[in-house]
């Protein structure tokens, strides 16, 4: 049995232009897609029985939000977020049996190497009365759980490998003559 999922989002959001209000402004681009996947696989067999379960889940998504070069916004409060925050998860079980022998191999690998970018560009003025708050942030939850079971009246041999790796970033780039 195999089992592979990919999320790939591209989420982006750009201000540009002059915003010039007496409230808030809110600003957010953001991927929560998570991804599930269930591997699960079994073989009986006569005499023997011998299976493989194999499973991917990934996470590769980019998010980013962007001001404008030359770009003004004043408002009393600035929020702006670019966020990415899905989790990954991936179950895998696999089993095999036979009278004589049983072989199984389970073989799960889940990641996250998700991005989350907050640009400011230059030149650009952002201007809060009161309250400016600017975030990148990348949550990253990966999730594994792997499971194999063989069974044979002679010979019984199985072997579970899982990986679980999470390299996501954020970055907020203030670029040159960037006024906060």
């Amino acid at each position: 049995a195999v089992g592979v999922a990919v999320v790939d989002n591209r989420v982006s959001a750009t201000l540009g232009g002059d915003i010039d209000i007496t409230g808030n402004l809110q600003g957010k681009a953001r991927d929560a897609q998570g991804i599930r996947v269930d591997a699960l696989g079994a073989n009986v067999g006569g005499a023997a029985g011998a299976g493989v379960v194999i499973g991917v889940a990934k996470h590769s998504s980019k998010v980013s939000l962007d001001v404008a070069s030359g770009a003004s916004l004043n408002a009393a409060n600035i929020d702006l977020a670019s966020i990415s925050e899905a989790a990954v998860s991936l179950v895998g079980r696999g089993g095999s049996g036979g009278i004589l022998a049983g072989v199984n191999a389970t073989i799960m690998v889940a990641r996250d190497d998700s991005d989350s970018r907050l640009t400011v560009g230059d030149n650009a003025d952002v201007l809060a009365d009161e309250t400016l708050s600017l975030s990148a942030e990348a949550r990253p939850h990966v999730d594994i759980y792997s499971a194999g079971v063989a069974i044979g009246g002679l010979l019984s041999a199985g072997g579970t490998i899982a990986v679980a790796d999470s390299t996501a970033k954020a970055a907020l780039d203030l670029k040159n003559g960037a006024h906060l």
